[in-house]
């Protein structure tokens, strides 16, 4: 017997709740579909079937790291096989990628050797790479590529190569007159006196009187230097530029007093400058003279030190 019937007397309250089920049913169906879809399903056909669309962001992103970038890196001239380290790291979101290395470089610098001269990397991996290169007699620029060929993406890391050597120095005389004190730091010391060139200064005003035609308004300088005078020795000293700044300059004065040239003064400074641009600074040495009064021969002898040369 039809469910729909009970004791041969129809039940149509059935068929009405069964056909009201039946749209909710297939709603139901459609949303279900419709919910566990993948993400990016195509709008259109091709062939009954329906093909994926990339929506943004779907495929990844790819892309590679090399550094560092303009980093400092000092020799000796006119030296080969020096070695230099570059590091490479894969930047994509998820995919593994092959990048090709290749070195290039300028000025006195040439290439000799990439190791590995291709790398595979994982996602947010990297790795060393090692450059073998050799120097003329001027620094230059050594730089590493790596490229991916699928997605096309690429990237620099490079080096400043800087040369060793010694520093540009000339003798200047900054004694008595040809001292130019505006130069010099100035700090009040009280009245009318003042620390200038490393000498304590007093002034005092006299008198003021005309003569020739002209009033004249002279004043009386007294300097510690004068007291009590010691020999100054002066010399310009110009780091960086085509040499490479060193960690520390030392500064030796030596004065022959008729026995050879000895030691009788000497100073270590932090380096300045950098690399292509050179700055010049004045230093001078003061030393208690141990020979009577006289002219004396004297040298000044300094030298760029290199933090791990000897």
């Amino acid at each position: 017997m039809s469910p729909a019937f009970s004791g041969g007397i129809p039940r149509p309250e059935i068929a009405v709740l069964s056909a009201r089920r039946a749209p909710y049913a297939l709603v139901a169906g459609l949303l279900a579909t419709v919910c566990f879809a993948p993400a990016g399903r195509a709008q259109r056909r091709d062939g009954g079937t329906i093909l994926p669309m990339c929506q943004s962001g779907c495929q990844g992103t790819y892309g590679v790291a090399v550094s560092p970038d303009g980093s400092p890196l000092i020799n000796n001239a006119n030296t080969t096989n020096q070695t230099a380290t570059f590091s490479v790291h894969n930047t994509s979101s998820s995919a593994a990628l092959t990048f090709a290395l290749t070195c290039s470089a300028t000025g006195g610098v040439s290439c000799v050797s990439v190791s590995p001269s291709s790398l595979s990397l994982d996602a947010a991996e990297d790795e060393n790479v090692t450059v073998t290169y050799s120097v003329g007699s001027t620094g230059g620029t050594l730089t590493l590529n790596a490229y991916e060929d699928t997605f096309g993406v690429s990237d620099d890391g490079s080096y400043n190569v800087a040369l060793r050597g010694k520093p540009a120095i000339a003798l200047t005389n900054t004694n008595g007159d040809n001292q130019d004190r505006s130069l010099c730091l100035t700090a009040g010391a009280g009245h009318s006196a003042a620390y200038q060139c490393g000498d304590l200064t007093l002034t005092h005003s006299m008198p003021g009187y005309a003569t020739m035609g002209r009033e004249r308004a002279p004043t009386l300088i007294f300097t510690t230097s004068q007291s009590a005078p010691v020999p100054f020795a002066h010399v310009l000293v110009t780091l960086g530029g085509t040499v490479a700044p060193p960690d520390s300059v030392y500064v030796e004065l030596q004065v022959n007093g008729g026995s050879g040239y000895t030691a009788r003064r000497t100073g270590t400074w932090n380096g300045w400058g950098s690399a292509g641009s050179a700055t010049t600074r004045e230093i001078g040495m003061a030393y208690s003279a141990g020979e009577a009064t006289g002219a004396y021969p004297f040298r000044i002898v300094v030298r760029n030190i290199y933090s791990g040369v000897g």
